[in-house]
């Protein structure tokens, strides 16, 4: 269909918006793009239910870099992970266990119906990483969110 419509050659895409336009001529997936977007700006979206569609630069170990776009690729952002420091008020699901990367740091997951009952600090934001899938690995990656918005 890509071909067809003239937005690729070879099955390749490298344009949003013509992925956009594919996602809802053949899905019938209604979907919006963007150029900039924050670390709040991609929670809002996950915790309503959403995906991410962004392009990135692949590293030889998948992980996002900076080559100019030579190394293009997509990857589809399905979740969040925020690592959070306990502090007065704020609630933490005593069912997920503490983690071990540093003291008082524990796991909350945010269901898509808490769409604005979540406050972050801009320094835990800064820290999240993002669920990543790719078509270069069966598994999920983790990668930090700030260095994928960086590249």
């Amino acid at each position: 269909m890509a071909r067809s419509l003239k937005f690729s050659s070879q099955g390749e895409m490298f344009s949003s918006t013509n992925l956009a336009t594919l996602a809802l001529e053949y899905f019938k997936i209604t979907s919006s793009t963007r150029v900039g977007f924050t670390p709040r700006d991609v929670l809002d979206h996950l915790a309503t239910g959403g995906l991410c569609l962004v392009p990135y630069d692949k590293d030889k170990n998948n992980q996002p870099c900076c080559a100019g776009g030579a190394k293009a690729h997509w990857a589809v952002i399905a979740g969040i992970v925020i690592p959070l420091r306990e502090r007065p008020g704020f609630v933490v699901d005593d069912r997920f266990r503490r983690l071990d990367l540093e003291k008082d740091v524990r796991v909350r997951h945010l269901q898509p119906a808490e769409t604005k009952e979540y406050d972050l600090t801009e320094e835990e934001l800064q820290g999240a990483f993002v669920i990543a899938l790719h078509g270069n690995s069966r598994h999920q990656a983790l990668w930090s969110l700030q260095s994928l918005l960086e590249r």
